[in-house]
């Protein structure tokens, strides 16, 4: 059994709440079942979920559910090309994402596409929305929301933000073998592992795995096999490789029903586990979903 005595390291991904997600395009989850979820992660102290504006219905259906007390973290995503006053756009999407969530404020706001940032007009307006949505407290804390650590070269100190939500997983070390981790830590800013299943990949088996990802075929062998010998799932070795960074603060899963969250729940309760080295993979072609 997990225990349940402190805040859990646990944050649930809502993408599924709303559209088809990962690589089982299974249906966006039914109000009853996402009751059945927030209700128990609240009972089990997961105090964080993960949306955003694109997630379709994902924040009107949290809504709905009416489960209170969760501190949620929604992203804005790509700004339209015809919009002219940015500021008030983003303000006005993020008081919408409010409004569907029926919550009066967001404990975090992501921006989900850094390349926004690098014209310096356009970000001095994002810049100008987040400062007025701290100060009227309609967001506590502004973040990042990043694909590679090179986002965070190029945009961390332009503004004040407190949160970076990241990539890392078994196969995915870009970050966790660079000084990233401790630079954030260093700074009080919260860091939200992201993608610890490669959007579900990871979690696959060998004999499924799409064609178009036979390039890395030798890896997913050797993870298969290496969780074989060791007599665990592939669900619990990727938390618990999660579970060696010390500086990440909160491990963002999705869960398609209380049973799947329940085994998450007890894979997080575990020690870390040490993974062969083997199985890193440097090319972003894998790594990141855009290229899929």
């Amino acid at each position: 059994m997990y225990s349940i005595k402190k805040e859990q390291k646990l944050c649930i991904g809502t993408a599924n709440f709303g559209f088809n997600y990962g690589l089982n395009k299974k249906k966006s989850l039914r109000i009853d079942n996402i009751k059945k979820i927030l209700l128990h992660a609240k009972k089990n102290k997961i105090k964080y979920l993960d949306t955003a504006i694109s997630y379709k219905s994902a924040e009107k259906k949290i809504g709905e559910s009416n489960i209170k007390n969760f501190k949620i973290i929604s992203k804005i995503h790509r700004v339209p090309k015809r919009v002219k006053k940015i500021d008030k756009w983003i303000i006005e999407k993020v008081k919408t994402s409010c409004k569907n969530l029926k919550i009066k404020s967001l404990y975090g706001l992501l921006l989900h596409d850094t390349n926004e940032l690098k014209d310096k007009k356009k970000s001095k307006k994002i810049f100008k929305a987040f400062d007025y949505l701290i100060k009227k407290k309609i967001v506590k804390k502004v973040g990042l929301s990043i694909y590679d650590k090179e986002e965070l070269n190029l945009h961390l100190k332009k503004f004040n933000f407190k949160i970076v939500q990241l990539p890392i997983n078994i196969f995915d070390h870009r970050i966790s073998n660079s000084h990233w981790l401790d630079y954030l830590k260093k700074r009080r800013i919260q860091i939200f592992a992201r993608s610890v299943f490669l959007k579900g990949l990871l979690l696959k088996d060998k004999s499924k795995i799409n064609r178009k990802f036979k390039k890395w075929k030798k890896n997913f062998e050797n993870f298969d096999n290496w969780t074989k010998i060791k007599n665990i799932s592939k669900e619990e070795a990727c938390i618990r490789y999660i579970k060696n960074f010390n500086q990440i603060d909160k491990i963002i899963v999705g869960v398609n029903n209380k049973d799947q969250l329940n085994k998450n729940l007890m894979n997080v309760c575990k020690k870390g586990i040490n993974i062969p080295k083997k199985f890193k993979v440097n090319d972003e072609n894998l790594l990141n979903p855009k290229n899929w």
